[in-house]
């Protein structure tokens, strides 16, 4: 068989494991809500009965901006095609993490040979992290989709310099933009990756990035800016909560209240909301940074119980001699946080002679560094796991041909 054809035929299988896991987690565990799944819902059902993205129950159905708006239009298309249930949405949704495995999968391949790439796409078709998140209803498994897609898009526009492809690649980012504004500051990151690689035209292509992305964004932007009277794509009273909860280092985070939080006498102002956090650090900056320290690694090391239903500390489950379910949590510690994150730190030295590499890269790292001073929660790391396996995929290719100072453009085996 060709290398075309065992590529073809691992992609294939990338897909079938990855709608295989999920379609079997969404049957065992139902899909998953939450207070935010509600108003997605709310947000798609009015879209649908009354053409606007509002929260209202009752006429006049104002314009609403707590949201991004592309996922509820994606419930509402769901609905309009006759997908008018949560399980439904969740299955739709178990399809569309498989095909971001495919996506992950052909990352992976355009730098290292298959066997490494075909590890990396297993690995995301398993990842209990992105399997789980599926069932949800929430924008994580649009977004990451289209997050994956234009990355491998614009990959591609800039190893083949095809400017067509790089704005292919900045619409889908626009749209991502539309479920999740925190990538808003991307095209220019993405820009500085392509200049840095010396791509061919890479100024024409990082000028297309920019201006496309921008036409992407500008009609619901405008839309926005207006409803908040500040330019907006967002509300910002979102970031500014993150931010203010987790600047009171006095607080149990893991364990945080956020219904009681929503009553907070500040919530309705993003400015004092940030106000608040800013006085609180200032108020003990060493004990803040403290927490910070502790906080920060639950965002991307995770035993994933939401994925397991084992909530137990694994204190609690030495203590009962639990080895069963402590294996189970240790195991897979192990195999989907600890091991890829060390690999993507080698991978990191290799991926600076390569733009795909380094374009997977700046994706984690930068999600890694925007939620430093912000609440954690694991599943707003969930868009950066296809990355960093691409990058640990590098650096276990790299380790494996001794190469990982002298990594090359494109490894031995991998199409061009």
């Amino acid at each position: 068989m060709s290398d075309a054809g065992r590529t073809r035929l691992a992609a294939g299988a990338v897909f079938l494991l990855g709608a295989a896991g999920r379609s079997a987690f969404l049957a065992w565990r139902g899909p998953a809500l939450n207070l935010d799944s509600e108003k997605y819902l709310a947000l798609g059902h009015n879209l649908v009965a009354h053409g606007t993205l509002s929260l209202d129950t009752a006429a006049p159905f104002a314009l609403s901006i707590r949201f991004p708006p592309l996922y509820p239009v994606f419930i509402g298309m769901l609905s309009g095609l006759g997908f008018t249930s949560v399980y439904a949405v969740a299955m739709v949704q178990a399809l569309l993490g498989a095909f971001t495995g495919v996506l992950v999968f052909l990352l992976a391949r355009s730098m290292v040979p298959l066997k490494w790439a075909s590890a990396v796409g297993v690995m995301y078709a398993l990842h209990p992290g992105a399997v789980a998140s599926t069932s949800t209803i929430l924008a994580e498994s649009l977004f990451t989709a289209l997050l994956v897609a234009a990355v491998w898009v614009l990959s591609v526009s800039v190893r083949t310099d095809r400017l067509r492809l790089t704005a292919v690649g900045a619409l889908l980012l626009g749209l991502a933009m539309l479920c999740r504004p925190l990538v808003l500051m991307w095209p220019f990151v993405f820009c500085g990756v392509v200049l840095l690689g010396r791509a061919r035209r890479a100024f024409a292509h990082g000028l297309v990035l920019l201006v496309v992305t921008a036409l992407a964004i500008a009609p619901w932007s405008m839309r926005a800016s207006r409803v908040a009277g500040h330019l907006a794509l967002q509300d910002p009273v979102v970031v500014a909560g993150l931010f203010c909860v987790a600047s009171h280092w006095d607080w149990e985070q893991t364990l945080f209240n956020w219904v009681a939080f929503r009553t907070h006498p500040q919530r309705s102002s993003a400015a004092g909301l940030f106000r608040e956090g800013v006085r609180s650090i200032r108020a003990s900056p060493g004990r803040y940074l403290a927490s910070r320290v502790r906080a920060v690694p639950y965002l991307f090391i995770s035993s994933f119980d939401v994925f397991t239903g084992i909530y137990q500390s694994y204190n609690r489950l030495w203590a009962g001699r639990d080895w069963l379910r402590l294996s189970i949590k240790l195991g897979l510690l192990s195999a989907f946080s600890l091991v890829p994150l060390a690999l993507a730190m080698l991978g990191l030295l290799a991926s600076r002679a390569n733009t795909t590499s380094m374009l997977c890269a700046s994706v984690w790292l930068y999600m890694l560094l925007f939620f430093l001073p912000l609440w954690v929660e694991p599943r707003y790391w969930l868009p950066a796991v296809p990355f960093l396996l691409v990058t640990g995929g590098v650096g276990a290719n790299a380790i494996s041909t001794r190469s990982l100072l002298t990594f090359p453009a494109c490894a031995p085996g991998a199409p061009r």
